[in-house]
């Protein structure tokens, strides 16, 4: 990502050019130029227009990185200019230095756009290898065609059914200013396999965390946090990101928020102007908490606290607990010290956490516990992970919120854990195949959904594959249901896709909607489900789809 997208501007020209040079200095180095440094995170260093870290990079490359890297798009060299310093390419003689691991999963990748997207839900058939140079050619001529698509659409700005002049924060669609309504039984008035029309997409600044949703409101955050409206994408109101943060306890919007002063309240949150009422609990009730303390879950009684509390001694600043407020009755619940946490190699703990039959379900950088949520005490814990893979959270999970089902709780980054949430013992694990990357699990009726690129099925009970789907573009996350309406909802990327719904009881895509459709290009990053409104989002657009 380049500094002006990660400052919410546009994606362009020159932001491929400042991609290829960090994936240059990575490939030279074995580290990004960017990578977080201390407390910085790496969007911060590409918001400050951080000076990148070249160490280790061959003298003949730094000179033209360093200017390809530049914070200000106008002082990057022209691609084409690159090409007349680097002179011609050669893919069959590239394809030579390749490990035909690299190659093999190329292979898959450029068979995956020839994949028709609404095949049946089978194992994949067999693909033809292709020969080294054939590959390369292949996927030098795609990346080509993707980048020119891409670049026509955000010059265009084109969206289907879009008023014209409509801009940042106003509906681009035919939504109403109705509430929307609860998901009905019935089944879609659409012919069968024809997708929703989006209700709009609106251009969003770039955030890491899926939106939250009720159903007035959606809560996305970036640099600020926004209200807005989920019938046609208007901005309701903003707030600074670092002093609040919010949940859905039921149906309601919750919300933590600092003052100035550094004084936390809590309570229900007004959708319409994302303020906490006046008799919100204060201090008074909730403590003396420092500005480290974090929103973990919410339901429809009670917010959930890693808290922290401000203290003259130093050892007791450092103390970890749980707090669990009543909403209603308007006081704390109980307190709980988290004991046994390993911290990261910052001397942090991260921590996130779910709530599921009846226990907050709390993941650390080492383990899954659970805890009741009526007394606050810790029912089992259950080491998941290594201490070495405990020092290294951004690599080894910690850091995403665990999945959990009625039977399992899902623990999962490199690999997923099915952890029994009666017993806490370990049920099974998945390993990822090849180079795949695994997504956030999805368990729905003792089946559990896996993105690694396809879609895959697994027996809750014991981890085994059910089946395999291939839609013909790259799964790269599944919406967790909210409620299950019989399809799961995929966020998709290549072939001209972006989302992807399919019927898992006659294992077949229901629907595909073009990225077009809801003008993301590339296809969502992520995806939120609530009630009939699914929201696709990328790093810089957010948009609505009714589920009918």
């Amino acid at each position: 990502m380049s500094p002006e997208q990660a400052r919410g501007a546009p994606p362009g020209p020159e932001g491929d050019v400042f991609a290829l040079a960090a994936v240059l200095v990575f490939a030279s180095t074995g580290h990004g130029p960017y990578d977080a440094r201390g407390r910085q995170s790496t969007l911060e260093l590409l918001r400050d227009g951080a000076d990148p870290d070249l160490t280790g990079l061959p003298d003949g490359l730094r000179e033209t990185l360093t200017a390809c890297l530049s914070p200000e798009p106008g002082d990057r060299p022209a691609p084409g200019r690159l090409g007349q310093e680097w002179g011609p390419f050669d893919p069959g003689e590239f394809a030579e230095l390749l490990p035909k691991a690299l190659l093999a999963d190329l292979s898959r990748r450029i068979g995956d756009v020839a994949t028709v997207a609404s095949a049946p839900l089978r194992a994949p058939a067999p693909r033809r290898a292709l020969s080294r140079r054939t590959l390369i050619a292949g996927a030098a001529a795609a990346a080509l065609t993707v980048a020119g698509g891409a670049s026509a659409l955000w010059a265009t700005g084109n969206l289907p059914g879009a008023k014209p002049g409509s801009g940042s924060g106003s509906g681009s669609g035919s939504g109403s200013g109705n509430r929307t309504a609860s998901p009905g039984p019935g089944r879609s008035s659409r012919p069968p396999g024809t997708p929703p029309a989006p209700l709009w997409s609106v251009p969003s600044p770039f955030s890491a965390a899926p939106a939250v949703a009720s159903d007035e409101v959606l809560i996305h955050t970036s640099d600020v946090l926004r209200g807005i409206a989920t019938a046609d994408g208007r901005i309701l109101w903003e707030t600074q990101t670092a002093t609040a943060e919010v949940a859905v306890a039921g149906d309601r919007l919750v919300g933590f928020v600092f003052d100035d002063d550094g004084n936390a309240s809590a309570g229900y949150l007004d959708p319409r102007s994302g303020r906490l009422p006046a008799d919100a609990a204060d201090p008074a009730v909730l403590g003396g908490l420092a500005q480290t303390t974090q929103l973990l879950a919410a339901d429809a009684e009670c917010l959930y606290l890693k808290a922290y509390f401000r203290s003259a001694d130093q050892r007791q600043q450092e103390e970890a607990w749980l707090l669990s407020y009543d909403l209603g009755a308007r006081k704390l619940r109980w307190r709980t010290r988290v004991e046994g946490a390993v911290l990261d190699s910052n001397g942090s703990l991260m921590m996130s956490a779910i709530i599921s039959g009846g226990r907050l379900i709390c993941s650390d950088p080492a383990r899954v516990f659970a805890v009741d949520l009526r007394e606050g005490r810790v029912l089992w814990a259950c080491r998941v992970r290594t201490d070495q893979e405990a020092a290294s959270p951004n690599q080894s999970g910690g850091i995403n919120p665990p999945v959990a089902s009625d039977r399992h709780v899902f623990d999962f980054e490199e690999r997923i854990t099915a952890v029994d949430l009666v017993t806490g013992a370990v049920a099974w694990k998945l390993e990822p195949e090849g180079t795949k990357l695994l997504s956030a699990p999805v368990c729905v009726n003792g089946t559990v959904y896996v993105a690694d690129g396809a879609l895959q099925a697994f027996d809750e009970s014991t981890g085994k594959k059910v089946w395999t789907h291939d839609p013909g573009a790259y799964v790269s996350m599944l919406a967790a249901p909210a409620p299950f309406r019989g399809e799961l909802y995929a966020a998709v990327g290549g072939a001209g896709q972006a989302v992807v719904a399919v019927d898992v009881a006659a294992r077949r895509v229901a629907w595909t909607l073009a990225a077009g459709a809801v003008n993301m290009p590339d296809g969502p990053t992520m995806i939120v489900q609530r009630g009939n409104r699914l929201y696709p989002q990328t790093v810089d657009r957010l948009a609505a789809v009714p589920l009918d």
